[in-house]
């Protein structure tokens, strides 16, 4: 059966908030809802002329000429009107100009000053024919392709001043050309409403950009925190899609380039293209899809640079780009909603979140492409569904991202009590087998060395000696896990003194000629006197030694050498101890510095420990400021280096 997917819109819910708390968010919440549904539908309530001023539209596709001889405009010749349904108008796609008569009736018993605006950004030019303050005919022009002209209404649409006399008619031409479908949703408002919707228009945008700015400032200094460049990637998809929005909303055109119209077109496809890339790179991210399913990730990777070259559409051939651009808008956008499906039926929880975000930003423009296709009414919500779709994308992705970032701190905290946990039983532990070992080795060293009497059998004087040195061994593993636990804890403290490295070098090695005799291999030290002065800890730094020497010769060869040498120079002395054993493979190199972390291979097995020696170096290393590393390959044995510092910290 499929696995059903459920987006973490519960596990929004399921924050811990006090039962009041949540009642009144959720209170809040709706009111909020409520007030953004209600200000969607009144946003045209003072334009809506068509019943309150008589607005008629008529419109002529094609040339047509304009005279004005006696300070009228009229037609040089009668073209063939076509009265258009109320004050609305859908022309789809057209290559030709598209001529629109505007008659405006007042009924009311004194003047009408008021605003004509064409609310839809997308035009490249509207030459408005009207007349100026004294009455003469005048034409202005506004547009993407349009220089800024002060004398117009500022608006982010297209707008015009009209004045009709008390009881009376006037009548406006305006010519519209443009490369994107002709959608004429004209509305006339008076001064004050006019005022009033930009406004408005002006809050609800600066709101937005505001927010998604303090997103994207929240996020980068989480990311400074976390380094998850999944919340860096966030950032750029986020302006993105706010840049996208204030170019298609036209506020883009009023805040940042006013005088610069001509940049709107262009930069909206630009804006696409980097809207689309930024968001399948933060989905990457997000999703892991390079670590955990590639082939995803390699599709990703094209959509990145199909987003890429669609930015750059501006500069490319016509027929490229806007195939481009199609494929972005349209199955581009649906291919990586399905690719979030997809992940999500394979049990990727962030598969969900990507899935629902991008989702419901695809679904606002949706709508909106339904409605340029003239398959959806006319609604004033439709010039801020971009606008919805970046509010709810970006706050959701910011959230989702928020509370990933709680449920790693949860997990992390967690994760060291467990820790905690584990090293005070190791600790526990270790002390308690401290006592039985102490008293097995007595007795068996009492019975190997004859101490009470001969012992007959002799056998049993071997078994003797073979049960104190597994006990040895045993109480050597016993005070390295007591040793890590000590030092993961916070508790081990460094008892710092003046020592020679060399000389310590040289003893520490001494202990283990007999060992390296009985396994056919011999030790070689090479260490200048009086050169190798450091200040450590004499019995954490024995450790550290005895450890490597006993891994070389463990895994030296019959016949091999294991060669200990010590240099020092201004700042430190390294260490380097190197074997001729079988080698460590490079994907195992991290492994081995790890506590419990055993390399099995057919020359490790059966020599292999439990794995302990080398992290408690590693630890105790790095506790006075040094580092440990290991260069090994398969066959080519193995040297591992300590280097440190002539001074440490005794604070450890």
């Amino acid at each position: 059966m499929a696995r059903r997917i459920g987006f973490p819109l519960r596990r929004l819910w399921r924050v811990r908030i006090p039962h009041a708390g949540r009642v009144t968010g959720a209170v809040a919440l709706a009111l909020l809802a409520a007030l953004l549904i209600h200000s969607a539908m009144r946003m045209d309530a003072t334009g809506a002329p068509a019943k309150e001023r008589g607005l008629a539209v008529s419109y002529h596709v094609g040339p047509m000429e304009l005279t004005a001889a006696d300070g009228v405009w009229r037609p040089a010749a009668a073209p063939e009107w076509r009265m258009a349904e109320g004050d609305e108008l859908h022309l789809g796609f057209r290559a030709e100009p598209v001529w629109l008569r505007v008659e405006v009736a007042n009924d009311a018993a004194r003047p009408f000053d008021g605003v004509l605006v064409y609310k839809f950004p997308y035009i490249d030019r509207i030459l408005f024919h009207g007349y100026d303050e004294v009455g003469a005919p005048v034409i202005r022009q506004r547009g993407d392709s349009a220089p800024l002209d002060r004398s117009l209404p500022a608006s982010h649409f297209p707008a015009f001043p009209v004045d009709v006399a008390a009881g009376g008619t006037a009548v406006y031409y305006l010519q519209v050309t443009t490369t994107s479908v002709v959608l004429a949703p004209l509305k006339l408002y008076s001064e004050k409403g006019f005022e009033r919707m930009v406004l408005r228009d002006h809050l609800l945008f600066g709101a937005l950009f505001g927010a998604v700015l303090a997103v994207c400032m929240y996020v980068f200094t989480v990311f400074l925190t976390v380094r998850d460049k999944a919340y860096l990637d966030f950032i750029p998809f986020s302006l993105a899609y706010a840049g996208y929005v204030a170019v298609a909303s036209g506020m883009g055109q009023i805040w940042f380039w006013p005088g610069g119209w001509e940049y709107a077109n262009p930069l909206f496809f630009v804006l696409q293209g980097l809207l689309f890339a930024s968001g399948v790179r933060f989905f990457q991210r997000y999703l892991g899809t390079p670590e955990r399913h590639p082939r995803v990730d390699t599709i990703m990777r094209l959509l990145v640079a199909v987003g890429l070259l669609t930015s750059l559409a501006p500069v490319l051939p016509a027929p490229v780009g806007a195939a481009l651009i199609a494929f972005v808008a349209g199955p581009g956008a649906i291919f990586v909603f399905g690719l979030a499906i997809y992940l999500s039926f394979r049990g990727s929880d962030r598969a969900r979140v990507v899935a629902f975000g991008w989702g419901f930003s695809q679904l606002t423009a949706v709508f909106l492409y339904l409605r340029v296709l003239d398959l959806a009414p006319y609604h004033p919500i439709n010039h801020y569904l971009t606008a919805i779709g970046c509010a709810v994308a970006t706050l959701y992705f910011a959230i989702a991202l928020a509370l990933g970032l709680r449920r790693q701190q949860k997990q992390l905290l967690l994760a060291e009590e467990l820790n905690d946990t584990r090293n005070s039983f190791m600790a526990g532990m270790s002390h308690e087998l401290r006592t039985p070992l102490n008293a097995i080795m007595g007795f068996s060293e009492m019975i190997s060395k004859e101490m009470l009497g001969p012992v007959s059998p002799p056998t049993y004087r071997d078994y003797a000696t073979d049960i104190h040195d597994s006990s040895r061994n045993m109480l050597k593993l016993v005070d390295d896990v007591l040793g890590i636990a000590r030092i993961e804890s916070g508790k081990f403290r460094l008892e710092t003194e003046t020592l020679d490295a060399g000389e310590l070098l040289a003893e520490t090695a001494a202990d283990f000629a007999d060992a390296a005799a009985q396994a056919g291999a011999q030790v070689e030290v090479a260490a200048p006197d009086g050169d190798l002065v450091i200040e450590a800890d004499r019995g954490a730094l024995r450790q550290v030694l005895h450890n490597l020497l006993s891994n070389a010769v463990k895994f030296s060869p019959e016949g091999g050498v294991v060669s200990a040498r010590a240099q020092g120079d201004g700042t430190g002395v390294t260490i380097g101890i190197a074997d001729q054993g079988p080698g460590i493979a490079e994907a195992d190199r991290e492994r081995v510095l790890q506590p419990f972390e055993v390399v099995r291979s057919d020359a490790h097995t059966a020599k292999s420990g439990a794995g302990l020696g080398l992290p408690l170096s590693r630890m105790l290393v790095e506790l006075h400021g040094g580092a440990l590393t290991i260069r090994s390959a398969p066959d080519a044995g193995t040297t591992v280096t300590v280097w440190l510092l002539r001074r440490v910290d005794s604070g450890g």
